[in-house]
């Protein structure tokens, strides 16, 4: 028989367990989004480095505009990039477009992590990254989901168009298809504007 002192003792040892446990899956969420946070707020960082016209900004566009030979209508910051062939780019790319010409660059940053540099001994040499595409060459527009795009790549195979409920509660990349079968994946910072514009007649 079970006495009331022993019930007692293990409902409390049950509840103090539950305590424990409940106060570890609080750090982990707390920890989580600190760290989404700090992500999110480097992507911004850089997204608003690019946006703000300063001396060395407008210098920066001005070298832009002279390899497209035209007016810039547009520039946008992707937090991520991926491409058909396996390239991606984890800290983005920044893009640019004359309305027509598209053309989307990556720069070397060091990897950091809640906003501290990771120092490397064996770090990969860096190389340039400069793509573009010409609008009129886009064959389809569609939103998917970023585990999806990863898996398509590596197993080569089409994309699943993303449902409403995953654009509701997953993470989207807005994958372009040229006509040559190039594939490009990204999660744009103004996805309907630069969709707006890729549609645009002229």
């Amino acid at each position: 028989m079970i006495s009331i002192s022993s019930f007692q003792y293990n409902y409390g040892a049950h509840k103090e367990l539950d305590i424990n446990l409940t106060s570890y899956t609080l750090r982990n969420y707390a920890l989580f989004f600190v760290y989404i946070y700090a992500k999110m707020k480097y992507h911004l960082k850089n997204w608003y480095c690019f946006m703000q016209l300063d001396e060395e900004t407008l210098k920066f566009l001005k070298e832009r505009e002279d390899r497209l030979g035209a007016k810039i209508v547009m520039r946008t910051y992707a937090l991520f990039y991926l491409s058909g062939d396996g390239e991606k780019r984890e800290y983005g790319v920044f893009m640019y477009t004359d309305g027509n010409t598209f053309i989307f660059e990556d720069f070397d940053r060091p990897p950091t992590f809640l906003g501290i540099e990771i120092k490397r001994k064996n770090k990969e040499k860096y190389v340039k990254m400069e793509h573009s595409f010409k609008k009129e060459d886009v064959t389809s527009i569609a939103f998917v989901t970023r585990n999806d795009a990863i898996r398509s790549v590596k197993e080569d195979r089409p994309c699943k168009e993303a449902s409403r409920f995953a654009k509701m509660f997953r993470k989207v990349l807005l994958e372009l298809v040229l006509k040559d079968g190039t594939r490009y994946y990204f999660e744009m910072m103004d996805p309907k504007g630069f969709i707006k514009l890729l549609k645009q007649d002229g």
